[in-house]
This record gives structure tokens, sequence and C-alpha cells, in this order.
């Protein structure tokens, strides 16, 4: 058996202290949120059952799209063409990294697995990445 495979990588301790961390800092994207672009976007026309600014409307129709009821987003970068990338909650960023760093990459450091996460999804940002790699502990023992 693997030293990775023995070894859980993440704490309950921690991984409680990160679900309050990453829900209240504004780099991610909160389920309530998630949930007022899907509705947007799934009842065009249609007057939300929530207050909402115009603003907000026009924004997540002009950069989010539902691909099989999953919410994306239309990344555009200066000299690349337009990517659609998968937007993950909050709720459901450290489930992200993880299944990233541990299952897919292998505990790769920090720079590998955010250019990875960050190719794929939209909400996930290095900050993120860097809390959660820093208390791995299998990467601590490497």
């Amino acid at each position: 058996m693997s030293l990775s495979r023995a070894i859980p990588p993440f704490t309950s301790a921690f991984e409680a202290e990160f679900a309050t961390w990453i829900a209240s800092y504004s780099g991610s994207i909160s389920d309530q949120e998630y949930f007022q672009r899907s509705w947007v976007l799934n009842n065009p026309g249609r007057s939300p059952p929530f207050e909402i600014h115009s603003s907000f409307v026009t924004y997540t129709k002009d950069r989010y799209k539902v691909v099989d009821t999953i919410l994306h987003y239309n990344h555009e970068e200066e000299g690349k063409a337009a990517k659609l990338k998968i937007v993950v909650k909050s709720s459901e960023v450290l489930g992200r990294i993880r299944q990233a760093h541990v299952t897919v990459l292998g505990h790769v450091g920090q720079d590998k697995t955010f250019n990875y996460l960050s190719e794929h999804y939209w909400g996930i940002t290095r900050l993120a990445v860097r809390k959660v790699l820093q208390n791995c502990a299998v990467c601590a023992m490497k």
C-alpha cells in the first residue's frame, strides 16, 4: 500500500476550517450566486423570485451558460479563444482541489494543481489551492 493511500491527506478539523473560510471569501462563488445565475439562464424573460440588479442579469447572460444542467463561465483571455469553464460553488471548492491534487495529479505542487484546475474550472483561486495544499499531510511528509 502506498503512503498516499494510507494517510488521509486532510484532517476533518482543516476541512471544517476551510469550509468556514471559503464561505466568507469574496473570490469564491456562493451557492446562492450559483443558484441565481442558473435561474436567470434557465428562465429567460421571467422575473426572478429574488431581488436582483439588472447588471447582474446582463452580465450573467453575457458571460455564463448552462450546459447539461451545469453552470459554465465563458472565460476570455486576450489573444486566446474563449473557453467554457465549469463554475465551482464555494461549497465544492475543497472537493475539486482534493480530487485534482490527490486523485488526478498525484500530489504535485501548488502551481501544477492550480494550472490544471484553472484550465477546467471557474471559481477556484490560487489562494484556495495554496491553503489546501499547505495542509496536505502526504505532501508534508515528502
